[in-house]
């Protein structure tokens, strides 16, 4: 069974201060990877000279892009599942050691 990520909602500039970091990671990457895509779908790359609606969203996106990124920047570090099992185990391993004496 494959499990599916519910799609994430709008992201408003002034909502970014307010989530978790790892909710504001998933954000990150989804846009990291959406304006790549967006950039290709809709041709906006140098020497494109009209200014469009669709060039209007683009750089909303961007700056979406640019304030989350300077959130993550002052948020503490989310260890990766590597990281993240040797904290479990050096814990564990501290509680057993406290319950020995």
């Amino acid at each position: 069974m494959i499990m599916k990520r519910r799609p994430l909602k709008p992201l408003m500039l002034e909502d970014i201060p307010k989530l978790h970091t790892k909710v504001l990671l998933r954000y990150y990457n989804e846009q990291r990877q959406s304006n790549a895509y967006y950039i290709w779908e809709h041709g906006l790359w140098e020497g494109h000279e009209e200014i469009t609606a669709i060039e209007a969203d683009y750089q909303h996106r961007k700056a979406i892009y640019k304030a989350l990124k300077a959130e993550l920047a002052t948020r503490e570090h989310v260890p990766n599942k590597k990281e993240a099992k040797k904290i479990r185990q050096e814990k564990a391993k501290a509680k057993k050691e406290r319950n020995k004496r």
